[in-house]
């Protein structure tokens, strides 16, 4: 027996190698979960960032909203483009033209009157409704009233290329026609013949009949005529220009040789009403 023979170590067992391993794996997983807390902690930091984000971005709306006033707008105020385009220059060459049109009527939306013992009354506008499947539709009738401090005040838009010849229409009904045509007339004499003075106002665009009263009516611009009511009786202006889309605003008023006058007037449908414009051919 060798009692001094070399020591040689013995290699390492699986249990040892396993070991290794399991340590090796257990570095891993801590990495990992130092990972995803870091991760975790940045992802609630970011959540907080934007949640006071989104909570500042809130508030600067809502104090926007509070201070903020949408500003009225007038669509009326848009620039109108005629349709006729070129028709100044194809009609200026009048040998071709041939063609004639009957004249047309052409009807005021709102008849309103003003009040000059109560310059700030605004008179309310198609106040007689009936109720349809689809809401309250306006009754179609138009109301003439003036008085010695009561004048009406209506506005036409001006339709058509070439039927720029107007003449104002005073049309009475016969007394108490039907329920939609009435008309009741009252001077100085118990004269029932009536005149009335027609004004045409400053006014060049849409009227706010809504906002309409007697300190707020444009101002008189020119005498237009004089026209007699009369029970039956159909009277007319002298005819005058009137442009196509223009508009031409009108106050109707006693004239001074009926200066206690009182006329009433009512023609019910849209086809029809007590004042009305005819429009004649100028080309």
């Amino acid at each position: 027996m060798n009692l001094f023979a070399k020591y040689e170590a013995l290699p390492q067992s699986d249990s040892q190698s396993d070991v290794s391993e399991c340590s090796e794996s257990l570095n891993k997983e801590k990495k990992r979960q130092d990972l995803l807390k870091h991760l975790s902690r940045f992802c609630y930091f970011l959540t907080g960032v934007c949640s006071l984000l989104n909570l500042f971005l809130v508030t600067l709306v809502v104090a926007r909203i509070w201070k903020f006033t949408l500003p009225e707008y007038d669509v009326h105020q848009l620039e109108h483009r005629s349709s006729y385009i070129g028709f100044d220059s194809l009609y200026r060459n009048k040998s071709f033209l041939r063609t004639t049109y009957k004249p047309i009527v052409n009807h005021a939306r709102v008849l309103s009157t003003v009040y000059s013992t109560d310059p700030k009354k605004v008179s309310p506008i198609w106040v007689n409704q009936h109720l349809t499947k689809d809401g309250y539709v306006p009754i179609a009738e138009r109301r003439l009233l003036v008085e010695s401090e009561v004048s009406t005040v209506t506005q036409y838009r001006i339709m058509d290329y070439g039927m720029e010849s107007c003449k104002l229409v005073l049309d009475i009904p016969s007394g108490n026609l039907t329920d939609k045509d009435y008309a009741a007339l009252y001077g100085p004499l118990e004269s029932q013949d009536i005149e009335l003075d027609i004004w045409a106002l400053d006014w060049g665009k849409h009227l706010d009949f809504s906002r309409l009263s007697w300190d707020s009516k444009p101002p008189r611009k020119n005498y237009v005529g004089r026209l007699v009511a009369s029970y039956g009786r159909t009277d007319e202006t002298e005819a005058f220009s009137c442009f196509s889309a223009s508009y031409q605003t009108f106050e109707v008023t006693c004239a001074a040789t009926s200066a206690n006058c009182y006329v009433n007037a009512m023609r019910g449908g849209w086809e029809r009403g007590p004042l009305y414009i005819i429009q004649s051919q100028t080309l």
